[in-house]
C-alpha cells in the first residue's frame, strides 16, 4: 500500500500490516501512526500545480466552520479541518468562501471532498462558474507571485550573507 507522510508529503510503501503501528518518515524523519486515511486509494488526480497558502482560510459556514487552507490550484484544495466535532466524508458535495484576512476572494466555491482526515483534507472543485474560475486563477497567480519574490528575498539574503564571509582584497 502507498503511504503518505503526514508532515512532509512523501509518499512510500508499507505492508498492511502496518496499520495502526507507527512508522518514521525516511525523508523528514517524524514519527507517525499509520491511519487509513493517509493510505493514498487514488481518490485524487491532481492536474494542476498545487500553490502553498499562508493566513488563507476556507469557510464552509456555520454548521462546519472555517478552515486553514494550506495549498491551491485551479482544480482544488488541501486543507487542515479545524473543527474536531464535524467530520468530512470522501464523496461528500460542500460549498464554501475562500478567505484571505477574513475577506472572500471567491465565493460559493462547489467542490467535493477527496480526502478526509483530522490534520489534512483535500478538496476538487466542482461546476465553478466563469467568475469563480477568474478570480481563483488571479488569486493563485498573485499567491505564486509572492511566493516567488519570497525566495528571490530569501536567496538575495543568503547571497549577502556568503560576502561577508569572504575577505575582500584591499586597495
Amino acid at each position: 500500500m502507498q503511504l503518505r507522510c503526514k508532515y512532509c508529503g512523501v509518499k512510500g510503501n508499507v505492508p498492511e500490516s502496518a496499520i495502526d503501528k507507527s512508522v518514521r518518515c525516511p525523508k523528514c524523519g517524524n514519527q507517525f501512526k499509520v491511519t487509513m486515511d493517509l493510505i493514498d486509494q487514488g481518490n485524487e488526480r491532481r492536474r494542476s500545480e498545487r500553490v502553498p497558502v499562508a493566513k488563507v482560510d476556507i469557510d464552509f459556514g456555520l454548521l462546519m466552520g472555517a478552515s486553514q487552507l494550506f495549498d491551491l490550484s485551479t482544480t482544488g484544495a488541501g486543507f487542515t479541518p479545524t473543527d474536531t466535532d464535524y467530520d468530512f466524508v470522501v464523496g461528500q458535495e460542500v460549498q464554501f468562501d475562500l478567505l484571505e484576512d477574513n475577506t472572500p476572494v471567491v465565493k460559493s466555491v462547489p467542490a467535493r471532498v477527496t480526502r478526509s482526515g483530522q490534520d489534512v483534507s483535500g478538496l476538487e472543485f466542482r461546476g465553478l462558474s466563469a467568475i469563480q474560475k477568474h478570480e481563483l486563477g488571479h488569486f493563485i497567480s498573485r499567491k505564486k507571485f509572492e511566493a516567488a519574490q519570497k525566495e528571490a528575498e530569501s536567496i538575495r539574503d543568503a547571497a549577502d550573507l556568503k560576502m561577508d564571509d569572504f575577505d575582500l582584497p584591499k586597495k
